[in-house]
């Protein structure tokens, strides 16, 4: 721990880190402190800490937000904390990589590292729901933790296994201690992670990956006594050492959240919106349906949206440095990281049979952030020409900024939808408060869903009529493939972002659990109150929509001998 401490210290005392990082973290999220928004699930967030998150076996939530409760006093506290957790969580991987590196990867790209790790747009979109900003800062900050947990387990002389001249009986315990230590910790530290949000698990599985990859970049080539092939065994070891102990971690949480929730009722039960679990069959139908939703969500969509485009570039940039590196140090053990990585990246998609938003991407921040770190690193090495040096820091100054601008091009975007949605409850209120209708007297159930603007949709999604859609369309078809890209309906065919800004009124006229509960929420927020209806009327009512008006274009509403039925469209 010493060693930690000290380059914990030096690390936070280094302006030339701490400033770029600092700076990174504002410019990417400091739009939030400045904004008031309402978006989906953000007002029915009591009912995911009163027993929601219990009843999904995600028990580290409700326990980090109860401590830190003063986020109800001052509502900007709890964005505050998120923002510090992932620029803590930056600041970490910058020692756990430069562990790895043994010194190797400089200050300036380990910065820049962190840098874009923190502004990376794809997953960091999540900040724009108020309960989800925080577990993600904190569960990459945890899973830092995590990491420089299992990269100090020794296994070995170390460790006291063995006898090493110099090591005192007193020495060797000690060293058995802090090995068992780190192990019980990590198990812990890994439970909770997963705990908090399943897809932590991915975003380990790539760091750790990534870690032992860094070591075979800057390892010497060691041959075997007698033999001319580099010794392997070592890294091969230093992977399961990593993934082990979290591996433990995630088969006791599973285990203690399915038995907790078997035998505890907690009052109310919110199922995740799409859970990861083994798929129920493995047909083939299933596995095209699989590389069809990840081709088009994180690889056609990186056409139109810099961060999928990046992402994409990533890849195809990681494959050619696990391979060079592996046939320059003759290290076998890059198959294995490679295929670690992979699994964190897409393990989440084969899993539930498409690329699921929010869980799959949040392994791709650091991903992306490291293969640019080391693509600058190279770049950067050795005696190459000042000049190339200063354009390879402009160029990664540039891709920061690019980022930054892009999230907070999806912040503005989302609050444009919220002025939308906000005006047109408003207006609708107020055309319920006229006194032509029995409010106050009779429940008001809202049926439909409310379709955005052009304005807003055009924000999020591509157009069928694209010149570039269009074109790819036709090459698809040419080369015998159907290219089936509607994402919503016949006018835009194609998710640009991989986050949500949808609908708070349609949202909140879906609700699973209650009639109309979250919209009735957004409606209170906004100052007016009606009495809620019942499921059971909802459901009816709703099979029937097309009978009443739409409110948003006709202004009228519809009064029932039982209710007032206020459709949407």
């Amino acid at each position: 721990m010493n060693g930690f401490s000290g380059k914990l210290k030096e690390t936070l005392l280094d302006w030339k880190t701490v400033v770029p990082v600092a700076a990174a973290s504002l410019l990417s999220f400091g739009w939030q402190l400045f904004r008031s928004n309402v978006g989906i699930d953000d007002m029915i967030r009591e009912r995911y800490r009163n027993g929601g998150l219990f009843s999904q076996g995600r028990f580290t939530g409700p326990f980090i937000r109860y401590p830190l409760g003063l986020f109800k006093i001052f509502p900007l506290l709890e964005l505050i904390y998120a923002i510090l957790f992932i620029t803590a969580a930056a600041l970490l991987l910058i020692i756990a990589f430069d562990k790895a590196s043994k010194g190797g990867l400089s200050k300036g790209v380990l910065t820049f590292f962190a840098c874009a790790f923190i502004s990376y747009p794809l997953i960091n979109e999540l900040f724009v729901y108020k309960g989800s900003n925080l577990n993600s800062g904190v569960g990459y900050f945890l899973t830092a933790i995590l990491l420089l947990m299992t990269s100090g387990i020794r296994i070995g002389k170390n460790s006291g296994a063995e006898d090493p001249e110099g090591i005192s009986e007193k020495g060797r315990k000690k060293n058995k201690f802090l090995t068992v230590l780190r192990i019980s910790g990590a198990v812990l530290v890994s439970m909770a992670i997963v705990s908090l949000y399943e897809a932590f698990a991915a975003v380990y599985l790539v760091l750790a990956s990534l870690y032992v990859f860094t070591e075979i970049v800057f390892s010497e080539k060691k041959p075997l006594k007698g033999s001319g092939v580099p010794d392997n065994t070592h890294f091969v070891k230093k992977f399961f050492i990593l993934v082990l102990p979290a591996f433990a971690g995630i088969i006791i949480e599973f285990a203690v959240g399915t038995l907790l929730t078997k035998l505890i009722d907690f009052g109310i039960t919110v199922p995740p919106g799409s859970n990861i679990a083994l798929p129920t069959s493995l047909s083939a139908g299933y596995f095209v349906d699989m590389f069809y939703s990840i081709f088009r969500k994180l690889f056609l969509a990186g056409l139109w949206y810099f961060p999928i485009g990046l992402f994409v570039m990533c890849l195809g940039a990681g494959l050619v440095l696990f391979i060079a590196v592996g046939a320059a140090k003759k290290r076998g053990s890059v198959i294995l990281c490679a295929a670690g990585t992979l699994a964190g990246l897409f393990g989440i998609s084969i899993l539930t049979g498409g690329a699921v938003k929010y869980r799959t991407c949040l392994s791709f921040a650091p991903f992306v952030a490291f293969v640019m770190a080391l693509l600058v690193y190279y770049a950067c090495r050795g005696s190459k020409p000042k000049a190339l040096k200063v354009l390879t820091a402009v160029c990664a100054t540039f891709m920061v900024a690019v980022q930054v601008v892009n999230l907070n091009i999806y912040f503005c975007n989302n609050d444009l939808r919220w002025e939308e949605e906000k005006a047109v409850l408003v207006d609708c209120c107020e055309k319920l408060s006229s006194g032509e209708y029995s409010i106050g007297e009779k429940p008001v159930i809202f049926i439909g869903e409310y379709t955005l603007s052009d304005d807003i949709m055009s924000r999020k999604f591509v157009r069928a009529d694209d010149p570039l859609y269009k074109a790819v369309k036709s090459a698809a078809v040419a080369a015998g493939f159907r290219l089936e890209t509607t994402d919503c309906n016949e006018t835009y065919v194609l998710a640009a972002n991989q986050a949500d800004f949808g609908s708070v009124i349609s949202w909140g006229i879906d609700d699973r659990f209650s009639c109309n509960e979250e919209l009735l929420l957004v409606i209170k927020y906004l100052g007016y109150e009606f009495i809620p209806g019942t499921m059971e009327r909802y459901e009816e009512l709703s099979a029937n929509k097309e009978a009443y008006p739409a409110i948003n274009e006709t202004g009228l509403a519809t009064e029932l001998d039982d209710c007032i039925v206020v459709r949407f469209k």
